[in-house]
C-alpha cells in the first residue's frame, strides 16, 4: 500500500487552533453564510442542514481514466490518478485506480485505497451510513446520523474535497476529510473512523467528528502542532 502520511490524532490540535469568534463565509448547499455571521450561527446552520437532510440522488464524480497518465504504487495493479494538495502535502485529492479496468479501486483486497476512494466520493454506493459528532462553537456537541453520501450533497456540491489517511490497523482506518470552497477562507473537516468490517458491508456504519468553519490557514498549524509533539 502507498500511504503518504503518518498517523496523526487531530482532536486536541483542532481544539487548540479553533478561534472562538471567527466569522464564517461558506457556500453550503446553495445557502450563503455571510461574513457578518458569527461562528456560533455558522456552525448551527451547518448542523441544521445536516439534520434536516431528507434524501436525494447519489451524486458521485464522473471520472474517466482511460487516457490518463497514472502514477505507479507499490501494488502492481494499483495506480494513482494524482490530484492536488491543500495546505499540507498529505491532504490530497488523489484517486486510486485499478490499472486493468481504469476504474476507481473498491474491493476487499485494498481496504485503504477503497476507503480513500469512497471518501473522495468516487464510488457509486449509497448504502453506507455515518454518525457524526458535530463540534460547534462554545464547546457545543450535537449528534446526527445520515447516509454517507448526504454529507457531499449537503456540504460539498460547490467545494473541493481532500483526504488524508492518518491511521491504519487491522480493524480500523482513520482519515481526515476536508471540504474547501475556493472562494472562501474556511473549511469543514471530518475526522472519519471506518471499521474495516463495515467498509464493504451493505449499510456499513462509520463515525466522524466534524469541525466546521475552520479558517483554512489553521490547517497547517493543526498538522504542525501534532508533528512537533511526536
Amino acid at each position: 500500500m502507498n500511504i503518504r502520511n503518518s498517523s496523526l490524532t487531530m482532536l486536541a490540535a483542532l481544539s487548540m487552533c479553533m478561534p472562538d469568534n471567527a466569522a464564517a463565509q461558506q457556500t453550503t448547499h446553495s445557502k450563503v453564510i455571510h461574513k457578518t455571521e458569527d461562528k456560533a450561527t455558522a456552525d448551527a446552520k451547518v448542523f441544521d442542514m445536516l439534520s434536516s437532510y431528507s434524501g436525494g440522488r447519489l451524486l458521485t464524480k464522473v471520472l474517466d481514466f482511460s487516457q490518463s497518465k497514472l502514477t505507479d504504487t507499490n501494488e502492481d495493479n494499483i495506480k494513482i490518478a494524482e490530484g492536488t494538495w491543500f495546505q499540507v502535502n498529505s491532504l490530497r485529492s488523489d484517486i486510486y485506480v485499478d490499472n486493468k479496468t481504469r476504474r476507481p479501486v473498491f474491493g476487499k483486497q485494498y481496504p485503504m485505497e477503497s476507503a480513500v476512494n469512497l471518501l473522495m466520493n468516487t464510488i457509486n454506493n449509497d448504502s453506507h451510513r455515518i454518525t457524526i459528532i458535530h463540534h460547534q462553537y462554545g464547546k457545543v456537541k450535537k449528534k446526527v446520523m445520515l447516509p454517507l453520501h448526504a454529507i457531499y450533497q449537503v456540504l460539498a456540491t460547490d467545494k473541493e474535497i481532500y483526504c488524508s489517511v492518518t491511521k491504519i490497523d487491522p480493524d480500523n482506518i482513520e482519515a481526515n476529510l476536508v471540504m474547501h470552497q475556493p472562494e472562501s477562507d474556511y473549511i469543514h473537516m471530518f475526522i472519519v473512523r471506518i471499521p474495516i468490517k463495515e467498509l464493504f458491508k451493505s449499510e456499513g456504519m462509520f463515525t466522524a467528528e466534524l469541525y466546521s468553519n475552520i479558517p483554512q490557514n489553521n490547517v497547517t498549524s493543526i498538522y504542525s502542532n501534532k508533528e512537533n509533539k511526536k
